[in-house]
């Protein structure tokens, strides 16, 4: 049996995934003109992991995506209409 480390490994297809989302939950949030903390404090997140998602550092769960995307006025589906993955 095999266990992975709390530390995740991302191919590069996840890698682009991930900036992709957290550059286009940056640019929401920015277009509605609120600061990273206001959106991390109605999501009930701490600031740096906001920015480290923001920056592609970071995955999320799907229950923090809802937050993010009900905190920005959104659903989910629009929160990550433009993020593609390739056909394999």
């Amino acid at each position: 049996m095999t266990t992975r480390s709390h530390k995740m490994v991302f191919d590069q297809e996840e890698k682009t995934l991930i900036q992709d989302l957290g550059i286009r939950i940056a640019k929401l949030r920015s277009e509605k003109n609120m600061a990273r903390a206001e959106l991390a404090r109605q999501c009930d997140l701490h600031v740096q992991y906001l920015f480290d998602v923001e920056t592609g550092k970071r995955n999320m769960t799907i229950y923090v995506l809802c937050k993010i995307a009900r905190a920005l006025g959104i659903s989910v589906s629009e929160l990550v209409k433009e993020c593609k993955l390739s056909t394999k």
